[in-house]
């Protein structure tokens, strides 16, 4: 079940999320009650999320279905006890920041719905290797910086840009596959850092 906290709220390390702040089963969330979705968000008091992690499509609050649809900007920044995450069909969005410095994360379940990710998404992650969802066609700045655990990644084949940095001093990374027929446009110190890169 899910009940509505104290609002406004804060956060002592982030800013006000404007809209109604639910939590369900363990995680809170921002609500739209008009178009019943729902994006995941931080603690208002500025606990870390933890452990293995499984977002659900939807959940129930007060006799309404909402969907999930995002995960909200640093949501789980900095949550460095997390270890696993897996994301739900129809989820469309990451938002920025969203799991920077989770350095505990060593997997995430990314899924097909996917189509967009923010900038610095996981930034200083502890993610070792990754797969991106073929609707995304661009990596903002910053997505993977600093990713030093990083193996190997997967690219998409409608990816058409890699922005700065966006897969930027990845030390342990030995293998991209890339299934796009072009080579996407890439900006500056996109694979910079990355002294192992064996293969593309």
């Amino acid at each position: 079940s899910a009940y509505k906290a104290k609002t406004p709220w804060n956060s002592s390390s982030y800013t006000i999320v404007e809209g109604e702040l639910v939590k369900s089963g363990g995680l809170y969330y921002v609500i739209d009650s008009a178009k019943k979705t729902a994006s995941v968000t931080f603690s208002p008091d500025g606990t870390k999320y933890s452990g293995s992690i499984t977002v659900p499509s939807s959940f129930s609050y007060e006799g309404k279905n909402y969907l999930v649809k995002a995960i909200g900007a640093n949501a789980f920044a900095s949550c460095r006890g997390l270890t696993s995450m897996s994301l739900p069909e129809g989820l469309t969005s990451i938002g920025s920041s969203a799991f920077s410095d989770c350095s505990g994360l060593k997997s995430i379940s990314l899924p097909e719905s996917l189509t967009s990710i923010g900038s610095k998404s996981f930034y200083q992650s502890g993610l070792t290797s990754v797969s991106i969802p073929e609707g995304v066609t661009s990596i903002a700045d910053d997505v993977f910086y600093s990713c030093t655990k990083l193996e190997s990644i997967e690219l998409p084949s409608g990816l058409t840009s890699i922005g700065g940095n966006g897969i930027y001093n990845c030390w342990e990374l030995k293998y991209i596959v890339m299934h796009s027929p072009t080579v996407p446009t890439t900006s500056t110190n996109v694979f910079g850092g990355c002294s192992k890169l064996k293969t593309i």
